[in-house]
């Protein structure tokens, strides 16, 4: 009996020490002992989509960035006209000029060529013609030709300048009661042309399919050199009044600046 107290008393005192041992400390006694979470690895369908948006990004970083629409909804179309003369080579317009002188409703063609979006040059070719007699003037048939090389320069998005020479041609006939006082009535017409500068204003919109819309607002038509005149009908007539009045008019065509108000013109861009 003693010898199986002493048995027991020595196991419980093996027990208590091994106790301690066995009993796991908290985290927060020691972090070393801080349980972690294994990474959980990607699906083949995660991964690819990753991989996608990585490429996303990456092309996003190096395109032109989205055109970003105003208050007004027109920010997308504005963005689009720089951008589409940026990336164009030329624009074809036929036009309509209402008011303008010497002779009003004058109709135009054109063609410009595209430098970058700053920069174009386009020839352009308006005509006019009368052929009833204008009341008050002393002339029957007139029309009037003009041709004009112009620069275009662009600030901003639509709205530019132009300069350039232009070549103008005014033919007219003699009317009213001054062929009373023509001796020679198989010619009664005059001829005068001559070289100049013009220059103005304008907004120019280009839509992205390639459709266009110019306006231009003012242009003003400084002739600068007379390079010809056909008036032998001044010998013809002979009252000295009516002579002055033609001479006045030859002299005022190539002398007194003429002018464009609201042209617009239509067409498309490539």
């Amino acid at each position: 009996m003693k010898y199986l107290l002493a048995l027991l008393m020595l196991a419980q005192a093996a027990a208590a020490q091994e106790l301690p041992s066995m009993v796991k400390p908290f985290p927060s006694e020691d972090s070393s002992n801080v349980p972690t979470v294994a990474p959980k690895a990607n699906s083949e369908i995660e991964a690819t989509v990753k991989e996608a948006g990585r490429v996303d990004e990456t092309a996003a970083g190096v395109a032109d960035p989205a055109p970003t629409s105003t208050g007004s909804g027109a920010g997308p179309f504005l963005r689009s006209t720089k951008q589409k003369r940026d990336h164009s080579t030329g624009t074809v317009l036929v036009g309509y000029q209402l008011i303008t002188s010497w002779l009003p409703s004058k109709k135009t063609v054109s063609y410009t060529h595209i430098f970058n979006e700053n920069w174009s040059v386009e020839l352009e070719y308006a005509w006019s013609s009368l052929s009833d007699p204008v009341p008050g003037v002393e002339l029957g048939e007139i029309s009037e030709k003009r041709f004009t090389l112009a620069a275009r320069r662009y600030f901003g998005n639509s709205f530019h300048v132009l300069v350039g020479p232009y070549y103008n041609k005014f033919d007219a006939e003699l009317g009213g009661s001054i062929l009373n006082n023509v001796s020679n009535t198989s010619d009664v017409g005059f001829k005068v042309e001559g070289l100049g500068l013009a220059t103005g204003v304008g907004n120019r919109w280009q839509w992205k399919s390639g459709f266009t819309l110019g306006v231009d607002w003012a242009r003003i038509n400084i002739p600068l050199v007379e390079t010809k005149v056909e008036d032998r009908v001044l010998g013809s007539i002979s009252d000295s009044g009516d002579r002055g009045d033609v001479r006045d008019v030859i002299s005022a065509f190539n002398n007194i600046p003429t002018f464009v108000l609201f042209g617009v013109n239509l067409g498309y861009t490539f």
